[in-house]
């Protein structure tokens, strides 16, 4: 198909064939790209114009992992808004193939209607922090400043964040993670070894337990388990324990 000038992207090729498929793409060698829908998700990759190819009988519905349902004006601006590529074409076309009747309302809606709103879900845990604090407290303050969530504040100064970063900072020091509550963000050597942790975990209390002695000197296979259950990344932040007393309470 490459050498006919066209090309596949899904989540099934492997990263460095989609990454391939990409460059050939953005410099010209593919006149005709068939993707899925996350391609026009966080890949600017405009194109002269964007045809879909809907399923017959389900034309602009998706499946969104737990039902099949109509496509949202936000999802479809998306994907259609790749059609035209700026300073080379006039104008692009949006084409959707259809083998049935799609109400005249549902499509005004589609096409006319707004985004969705984005909120931000950003989640400052403790491991992000240790782990910026590795490389000192402006990497965190420099994250936290380009973060949506300090963009939607329309705030130009850190302070979105500020009593957030001062409290867990407390923590942290109470904790022995950082040498000090002075608001350095200097981190000790059980901190900086614990920085390294590369999962949204429990990470608080898996450094409480090994420094505690709690999981070499118990010998028990129930505490190495919950020692372990701290590394799955399936966790709410407000679990984290912010105390070493909460930590070894059973």
């Amino acid at each position: 198909l490459l050498p006919r000038g066209i090309g596949l992207h899904h989540g099934g090729l492997l990263p460095v064939l989609r990454e391939l498929t990409e460059v050939l793409f953005k410099d010209g060698h593919l006149k005709v790209l068939c993707t899925t829908e996350t391609f026009a998700l966080g890949v600017n990759m405009p194109s002269r114009a964007v045809v879909f190819n809907w399923v017959g009988g389900r034309e602009f519905r998706k499946y969104d992992g737990n039902e099949n349902r109509l496509v949202r004006a936000g999802e479809y601006m998306q994907m259609a808004g790749r059609a035209g590529r700026r300073n080379l074409d006039p104008s692009g076309r949006a084409i959707s193939i259809v083998a049935s009747r799609v109400r005249p309302g549902y499509l005004k809606r589609l096409v006319e209607g707004k985004a969705e709103k984005v909120n931000s879900q950003f989640n400052l845990s403790y491991s992000l922090m240790l782990r910026c604090l590795r490389s000192g407290r402006g990497l965190l303050e420099m994250l936290l400043m380009q973060s949506l969530k300090q963009f939607q504040t329309g705030q130009s100064e850190p302070k979105v964040f500020a009593n957030e970063v001062d409290s867990k900072l407390k923590v942290l020091a109470k904790l022995g993670f950082i040498q000090s509550d002075d608001g350095s963000g200097r981190l000790s050597h059980e901190g900086s070894a614990l920085s390294f942790v590369q999962v949204a975990s429990h990470s608080l209390l898996a450094g409480c337990m090994l420094r505690e002695g709690v999981v070499t000197q118990s010998g028990s296979g129930d505490v190495f388990m919950a020692f372990l259950s701290c590394f799955v990344n399936d966790y709410d932040e407000a679990d984290e324990v912010p105390t070493v007393e909460q930590a070894m309470t059973p």
